[in-house]
């Protein structure tokens, strides 16, 4: 009973002092926030803690009390004591070093903490029979502990007057800040009123339909003000099958595949929407118009993406090309125009001014042999005078000439074979004889572009040596001549009449068909291209 009172009396003092070093420690900890702006304080604080709640549970055996006395207890509280002033100190000259912007509450901590331990040591010495035992000594301990209580209190208002001014400090510049968002909102509206506006104006500007869909194919605005020139109506909220795919099949695959491309890629990762983009999606398709006109129409596809590369909408440029194809077209009609124009002047310049001048003269007789057969629908007369003038452009490198009119020859060789009844013949000889004058007007009309009136084939040139009459010309104007010479006497009117002797010689025909142009002559009696009525005769001047 005397052990337990004598233990009570002095020695619970030893597990007192680890309690209190372990409220020390924690309060050291949490006073400066050891934790954020020491961080190996912090960890020393929680080893030293750690150990004094070890001992201090060991101090309660009174045995192990006894040893502890004698050999752990004072090492520990030195070197326990030593640590923590070290700690505190260091955080006390952090914080003078950054003008108490840091570690603020340690000016007050660090004089605190002094008062407590020179009240712990005094009474420690005292204990221990260094110090005389008196009302100061045995009382110092308290005045440590009420001197600490004082200066940690300041410490505290400190810290709540420092957070009132930096909450006033916030405050103020929460105000200003909202004045300043107030007026940057204000600006950033505008400044996105006039973008919007901006952007309105260029959309109701551009000669091309701008506007998004969703999934489902519907339109989403905006939508551009040149959208209802091309579809004739507002297409905002319309689905896009119904307008500008409004024409293609229903059961045409690509049909298929531009639905399947909206459900899938909308709302999609991006990357779908470049995969299967340049196989799903149309580059142009034609619509027919309100006015029912075709109206052929280019397409341009965007994605729409956010932050998090999700396609959101597609949108759609289309542009009416029509006018343009045309113009196109038009344009390469010209250019195969005009090649096939250099292609006829260089047949025609291949030939001299006499040579073109018996090519022309042939021509239009034989013209005019075509246009008497179909007057008397005569069809093989009429084919007897295309082959001729075939013939006679392909002689003189007409080539062009020749293609065009052996397809004429091809339908009059048709007609032969199938002829019509006779009204229907006439008609169809009409228009081919029309074909045939055209084309071999084309050749006319540039020979006298080159030349101009030198080559003329309607005058009869004096320095050819040679010129053609058809043989009842001839014959008409040798019985003329023969009438003339009867009825009149003198020496040049026998003259005359040996002439025409000459002329009516029977061995004329044989002669003419010895001679080279003889031999096209008799292919042609032999062909039935041409009958003896038809036949052309060539006087030369030797």
């Amino acid at each position: 009973m005397d052990i337990q009172n004598q233990f009570i009396r002095s020695d619970f003092i030893v597990p007192s002092v680890y309690f209190q070093m372990i409220s020390t420690f924690l309060l050291t900890a949490s006073y400066l926030n050891t934790k954020k702006d020491m961080p190996i304080s912090h960890k020393i604080l929680s080893v030293l803690t750690g150990i004094c709640i070890f001992l201090s549970l060991l101090s309660l055996n009174y045995s192990i009390l006894k040893w502890m006395i004698g050999t752990l207890f004072q090492p520990f509280i030195k070197v326990s004591s030593v640590l923590t002033i070290g700690i505190i100190g260091f955080a006390f000259y952090k914080g003078f070093k950054s003008n108490w912007n840091s570690l603020r509450i340690a000016k007050f901590y660090f004089p605190a903490y002094i008062f407590y331990l020179i009240g712990a040591l005094v009474t420690s010495t005292v204990y221990s029979g260094g110090v005389e035992y008196n009302f100061f000594t045995i009382n110092i301990w308290k005045i440590g502990i009420s001197l600490e209580a004082v200066l940690i209190s300041l410490g505290l208002a400190d810290i709540i007057n420092t957070l009132r001014i930096s909450d006033q400090k916030k405050s103020i510049a929460l105000e200003s800040l909202n004045k300043n968002l107030e007026r940057k909102v204000e600006e950033r509206t505008e400044e996105l009123s006039h973008s919007l506006n901006e952007t309105r104006s260029l959309l109701n500007n551009m000669k091309q339909s701008v506007f998004s869909i969703d999934n489902q194919g519907i339109v989403i605005p905006p939508v551009s003000e040149h959208s209802k020139e091309i579809f004739g109506e507002g297409i905002e909220g319309k689905n896009i099958f119904n307008s500008l795919f409004k024409d293609m099949d229903r059961d045409d695959e690509m049909y298929s595949q531009i639905q399947f491309f909206f459900q899938v890629c909308v709302g999609e990762q991006d990357y779908q929407y470049h995969a299967l983009s340049d196989d799903s999606l149309p580059s142009k398709t034609v619509m027919t118009d309100k006015w029912g006109e075709k109206r052929s129409l280019k397409i341009g596809y965007a994605p729409i993406i956010d932050k998090d590369g999700i396609v959101q909408k597609i949108m759609l440029v289309v542009e009416d090309v029509t006018e343009l194809e045309n113009l196109e077209k038009q344009s390469k009609a010209k250019e195969e125009a005009s090649k096939l124009k250099i292609q006829r002047l260089q047949e025609i310049v291949s030939n001299d001014k006499k040579g073109l001048k018996l090519f022309y003269r042939e021509s239009n007789l034989n013209l005019a042999l075509a246009d008497k057969s179909v007057a008397g629908i005569d069809l093989n007369g009429f084919f007897r005078a295309v082959h001729t003038i075939k013939g006679t452009a392909r002689m003189y490198g007409m080539n062009g000439l020749s293609q065009m009119v052996h397809v004429l020859e091809s339908k009059i060789e048709e007609l032969r074979t199938n002829p019509p009844e006779s009204n229907l013949l006439k008609e169809i000889m009409g228009m081919i004889n029309q074909d045939l004058k055209e084309a071999s007007e084309e050749y006319f009309s540039l020979t006298k572009e080159i030349f101009g009136e030198d080559v003329d084939c309607s005058y009869l040139a004096g320095e050819t040596d040679s010129i053609e009459l058809s043989k009842n010309l001839f014959i008409k104007t040798i019985d003329k001549m023969k009438s003339i010479a009867n009825d009149n006497d003198g020496p040049v009117m026998r003259m005359m009449k040996d002439m025409i002797m000459k002329l009516e010689m029977e061995d004329l025909k044989n002669l003419l068909i010895e001679s080279s142009n003889g031999m096209l002559i008799e292919d042609s009696f032999d062909f039935g291209y041409m009958s003896e009525t038809d036949m052309l005769f060539k006087i030369r001047d030797d």
